[in-house]
C-alpha cells in the first residue's frame, strides 16, 4: 500500500510538472484546428484557452471544466462543417493581428469575465458576421457590484479587511459594449445570471448545469453541521465565510 500511494505521488508531481512545460510552450493561436485546409468550409473563431489542444494529460488533469467545454465547443463546430481556428486568453495584440485577414462567420468570446482582454479589439476590427457572447457567470457590472457587497459584508461582520479577488476588469462602457454588439449571449444554466443579461435585449441560450438538476437530497439525513462545498479562488464570493460560521 505504502509503494502505491508513493507512485500515485510522484505520477501526480510528474504530471504537473510535465503539464507546467507543455503549457509554457503552447501556442497563442491554433489555426485551423482540424486541418481542414478548404476555403469552401465556413470559419470560426474561439477566443478561450488553448491548453487542452496540446495534452491529452493535461485534458485528463483538469481541475476546470473549460477544458471540456472547450474541446466540446471545437468539436461540435467541426461537425458543422467549420474550420475552427483558437485564441488563447493569454494571447497579445500582436500574435493575433494576422487573423484580421479571415472572415469568419462566427466569433466565439468567452468575454464574461477577465478571460478576453482583447475582445474591444477583435470585436472591433475583425471581419464577422456573428458575434456570441460565452458568459458563464453575471453580467459583469453587476458582478463588479456583488463582488464588493460581499467583501465588504465580510469586513463589517469580522473586522478584517480582506484582499478583493474576483473583480472584472474594465469600464462600465466597454463592459457593455460587449454584449451590445453580440449576436447573442451563452450564460451558465436558468439563474440569476440568465436573468442579468436580458437587459441587452438579445436572444440567450444557456449551458445545463454540469450537476443534476434532478438530484434530490433525503432532508431527514442532513446534518446542520455537515456541508459539502464547491469552490475555486475568490472564496467569500462563494461563501465560504457565510458556511464557515453557520
Amino acid at each position: 500500500l505504502y509503494l502505491k500511494i508513493k507512485k500515485m505521488i510522484i505520477d501526480k508531481i510528474l504530471d504537473f510538472l510535465l503539464i507546467r512545460v507543455l503549457l509554457k510552450f503552447k501556442k497563442k493561436v491554433v489555426i485551423d484546428v482540424f486541418n481542414k485546409q478548404d476555403v469552401l468550409y465556413k470559419r470560426a473563431l474561439l477566443y478561450y484557452k488553448t491548453d487542452c489542444l496540446f495534452s491529452k494529460r493535461l485534458l485528463e488533469n483538469s481541475p476546470h471544466t473549460n477544458d471540456f467545454e472547450i474541446i466540446q465547443i471545437i468539436n461540435t463546430l467541426d461537425k458543422l462543417d467549420f474550420i475552427v481556428d483558437v485564441i488563447d486568453r493569454s494571447a497579445v495584440l500582436s500574435q493575433i493581428e494576422f487573423l484580421r485577414g479571415f472572415q469568419y462567420k462566427l466569433i466565439i468570446s468567452n468575454c464574461g469575465g477577465n478571460s478576453s482582454p482583447l475582445h474591444s479589439e477583435i470585436s472591433n476590427s475583425f471581419q464577422y458576421e456573428h458575434l456570441l457572447a460565452y458568459a458563464m457567470g453575471p453580467e459583469p457590472i453587476l458582478s463588479i457590484q456583488l463582488v464588493k457587497q460581499r467583501h465588504l459584508e465580510f469586513e463589517q461582520r469580522t473586522g478584517v479587511i480582506p484582499v478583493v479577488r474576483r473583480l472584472v476588469n474594465g469600464s462600465a462602457s466597454e463592459l457593455e459594449s460587449r454584449f451590445e454588439k453580440s449576436s447573442a449571449i451563452i450564460v451558465n444554466s436558468r439563474t440569476f445570471s440568465f436573468e442579468s443579461y436580458k437587459k441587452y435585449n438579445k436572444p440567450i441560450y444557456y449551458v445545463p448545469s454540469i450537476v443534476n438538476e434532478d438530484i434530490v437530497f433525503n432532508q431527514k439525513s442532513i446534518n446542520s453541521k455537515s456541508f459539502l462545498y464547491f469552490g475555486g479562488n475568490g472564496l467569500i464570493c462563494k461563501g465560504l465565510d457565510i458556511v464557515l460560521e453557520a
